[in-house]
């Protein structure tokens, strides 16, 4: 190629060809290729002149039109073929243009601006003690005493001899065993599930309480009358029925737990586990301080899961389903959290698979032989030996019925819906509103521990939280050009606005029953349409 190319340069034209004789298409080795004799070039009519003097004047003509007809053709698609070569490499470097500047952007963001990967020194102090040593209870320095509480759909068994078991095992050796209560209820799982169950509970050395059902009685599950006259049981109330199923343990305990920690069927690391406990908004003294500390779920390496359980500071509901999951709406403050890399972003509720509880609120009151000694929580004891008279308990100047702990719970309205994990936040803030938390709830998402539910999307959150941070802009045009979050009217108080309506913002316009007898294949509940008004 190169040598035909310098014999090119170097022709020197003879006298019988002038520069006019010189095309720039001529010049251009690309056209060429495109515009060689292999293409049907039509020849010189020069070179059959001398028969075409042999031809009648009329047929002569017409070969002659003939022939500047080819060429016109051969003209113009020459000057196709160059626009589109010419639009298709424009084309070209803009695609690898943007595709440049894009890889430039998730690069210089991974290296030097990443999300979340970098938390509190508090929390690589937690890390090293468990990596260096192999002690009971070292990710636990404090000895405060957790309870752990999973209620479990386990078919086959697979949950808890697979990832989940390991880890909850491994997490009783971080927390120490003389310091915890396992506490697992499963029903309505099969067989198999059972005899794992069983085999699990032989490998759980601290106390604990695993029970199993083989069907859920429906019975003490409240109704609800639908327009047609019949009775049916809603999805969140049989939910929340089986959610302080794995609380009961909690009635006849004597021990005054300092955590609950809330576990779904999710793939977790055992010391971010420990760190939601111990880490989450600690003080200057590295004491975790929160009434709730939640997790972040995912159903992908991008996806946010639990939209239903979470509102923003502001009751709010959630914006599209990845970072930095809140919309701009109202102040925008549990957005700015997020964006601040803050580990306890301020919110009114959320679950993320796993959530932490300061227990004060979900456990009865023990009496001062077993007084509790954790910060903010100072029991008065009661007026008579028996106990008849209501005990009261004083939690940062606010007194409350200590009889009645908090409990998982359903909305009755008809055509509303509210997840039991929302409302119990909602209950929370009303039992503790006081001046501890000025500027918020005192319940926190920590974006640092999240998990997933799968292996495979765990394992890459890894990476896919290192260039997050280029989302926020499309997030929030995102939201605004679908209209997020959803309007709510029940989020500050009734429709008429008389008087609060607690858990208000927690609803949304649906309504999900129960499946008694779902057939196989089925799922045990279904989504009724809302009637029209």
């Amino acid at each position: 190629m190169a040598n035909s190319q310098n014999e090119f340069e170097l022709d020197e034209r003879g006298s019988s060809r002038s520069s006019e004789d010189f095309y720039v298409d001529d010049a251009d080795f690309e056209t060429q290729g495109l515009t060689s004799n292999s293409y049907s070039n039509p020849p010189s009519p020069a070179l059959f002149q001398p028969l075409l003097n042999l031809l009648p004047p009329r047929i002569t003509k017409l070969f002659s039109r003939y022939i500047s007809w080819v060429r016109g053709r051969r003209r113009r698609r020459r000057s196709f073929l160059g626009c589109s070569i010419l639009r298709g490499r424009r084309t070209g470097l803009v695609f690898n243009s943007v595709a440049g500047i894009t890889l430039i952007l998730v690069a210089f963001t991974a290296v030097f601006q990443p999300s979340y990967t970098n938390p509190p020194a508090h929390y690589e102090n937690l890390r090293r003690r468990v990596m260096s040593s192999d002690d009971y209870g070292r990710a636990n320095s404090d000895n405060q005493k957790i309870f752990i509480a999973a209620s479990i759909y386990d078919k086959g068994g697979r949950l808890v001899k697979g990832a989940w078991g390991r880890n909850v095992l491994e997490l009783l050796n971080l927390l120490g065993n003389r310091n915890t209560f396992l506490s697992i209820y499963e029903n309505d799982s099969g067989q198999e599930a059972r005899k794992e169950l069983e085999k699990f509970q032989e490998e759980v050395q601290c106390n604990s309480q695993l029970v199993y059902e083989e069907h859920l009685s429906l019975e003490d599950i409240p109704k609800i009358t639908l327009p047609d006259g019949s009775d049916r049981i809603k999805r969140i109330a049989y939910l929340a029925e089986v959610r302080n199923k794995v609380l009961k343990p909690l009635e006849d305990s004597d021990v005054a737990y300092d955590k609950i920690l809330f576990l779904n069927d999710v793939i977790f690391n055992p010391v971010d586990a420990a760190q939601l406990l111990f880490s989450t908004n600690a003080n200057e003294h590295g004491k975790a301080i929160y009434h709730a500390a939640c997790a972040v779920d995912f159903i992908n390496p991008f996806k946010f899961y639990d939209t239903f359980a979470t509102r923003d500071l502001e009751g709010f509901s959630m914006g599209v389903p990845f970072y930095p999951w809140f919309s701009d709406a109202g102040k925008g403050l549990s957005r700015q959290d997020v964006l601040d890399g803050k580990d306890a972003v301020r919110v009114k509720s959320c679950w993320g698979g796993m959530v932490a509880f300061d227990a004060t609120f979900l456990q009865a009151p023990i009496l001062e032989s077993a007084a509790r000694t954790v910060e903010q929580r100072n029991i008065l004891g009661s007026d008579d030996d028996e106990g008849d008279k209501e005990m009261e308990k004083s939690v940062d100047g606010k007194k409350w019925d200590s009889y009645h702990p908090i409990r998982f719970r359903a909305r009755s309205s008809l055509h509303r819906e509210a997840s039991e994990c929302c409302l119990i936040h909602a209950d929370l803030i009303e039992a503790t509103r006081n001046e501890t938390f000025q500027e918020d709830t005192g319940i926190y998402q920590n974006p640092y521990i999240r998990v997933a539910y799968g292996s495979w999307t765990l394992w890459w959150l890894r990476f896919t939280r290192r260039f997050e941070r280029l989302y926020t802009i499309p997030h929030n045009i995102i939201n605004h050009q679908v209209g997020l979050p959803w309007p709510n009217d029940h989020r500050q108080g009734t429709k008429d606005g008389a008087g609060a309506d607690v858990g208000g913002y927690c609803e949304i316009e649906a309504l999900q029953l129960l499946r008694e007898n779902p057939r196989k294949g089925e799922k045990n509940w279904e989504s009724v349409p809302i009637p029209s008004e």
